[in-house]
């Protein structure tokens, strides 16, 4: 699946990332304001919860692409853990 996102550009998702986004958890958040009552002031600045999770799941995506060409070895198991986290792991 590919998400049009208009900060991050397009976002491929993997078959187990379709299936996250397509939970009814993860659909309920279209419905949860990310920035709050920011929108009351700047009528045009809506951000919803999933719109942030699809943003973190591309950032997510970036940072793993940086570390593994820094040669730093990073496997396919942590970095799917990563991107589907709801917080990052710890680093020790």
């Amino acid at each position: 699946m590919l998400i049009r996102d208009p900060i991050h550009g397009d976002v491929a998702l993997s078959p187990l990332e379709e299936q996250v986004l397509d939970l009814p958890a993860m659909q309920r958040l279209r419905g949860i304001k990310q920035l709050g009552t920011v929108s009351l002031v700047y009528p045009g600045c809506v951000h919803t919860r999933f719109d942030h999770s699809l943003g973190v799941n591309a950032l997510s995506k970036r940072i793993i692409t940086a570390v593994r060409e820094s040669g730093t070895p990073v496997d396919r198991g942590g970095a799917s853990d990563l991107r589907l986290s709801e917080r990052a792991p710890r680093w020790n």
